[in-house]
């Protein structure tokens, strides 16, 4: 069986993200305490089908065991004018976002609303571009017949649709360990609806 780690890289400004994987089922994982909570590198391999909707997540964190999360542009973030929210501003890759937990919340806004659910992962502008933030699954078993599924969303298009890659590491979760599948120097996340997007890995 082939394993692989896979991962969806925002190098856009805003792009609001969640993800469905396939083939994937956390088994027993157990995850030691890591220095850099933005880092945790898991190294057991997972089976299965796994759906994750972030909806077990705290509101707003940038964590989210076993996925790991990795800010390398390392730069503070544009928040939401007018609201407040925990690590608004702050240097991230991914925080869990919540419209209806930011104060005042923000459920008057249908271009900030999840797919499904309550939550959804969501990168934010870098106040020095562009963005380098990656959202990386924990190693798959992924089989004969594995894909990845997940629905992408770019908040506006007035600064143009934010851009993304995908990719799979065989090895590690180093960023530079990644080869990308997505085609293209780079994916668009439309502004109008959520897109649903379907990667085939069985090869």
């Amino acid at each position: 069986m082939k394993k692989a780690y896979l991962l969806i890289l925002a190098i856009g400004m805003s792009i609001s993200l969640m993800a469905q994987l396939q083939r994937t089922l956390p088994v027993n994982i157990q995850t030691p305490p890591r220095p850099d909570p933005q880092q945790q590198e898991i190294l057991t391999a997972v089976k299965g089908t796994v759906t994750q909707d972030f909806e077990t997540y705290t509101d707003f964190s940038l964590t989210f065991i076993p996925w790991t999360t990795i800010d390398v542009d390392g730069s503070t973030t544009y928040g939401i004018t007018g609201y407040t929210f925990l690590h608004s501003g702050e240097a991230m890759s991914f925080i869990v976002f919540n419209p209806s937990s930011t104060t005042p919340p923000l459920l008057d806004d249908p271009a900030l609303l999840p797919h499904g659910g309550y939550k959804y992962a969501a990168c934010f502008a870098s106040t020095t571009h562009p963005n380098n933030d990656w959202i990386i699954s924990p190693l798959i078993e992924l089989g004969s017949n594995g894909h990845l599924k997940f629905w992408v969303k770019s908040y506006t298009a007035n600064y143009g649709l934010e851009r993304y890659k995908v990719g799979v590491s065989t090895t590690n979760t180093d960023p530079g360990s990644f080869t990308i599948i997505s085609v293209g120097s780079y994916l668009e996340a439309p502004a109008e609806a959520w897109e649903l997007k379907d990667f085939d890995l069985s090869a």
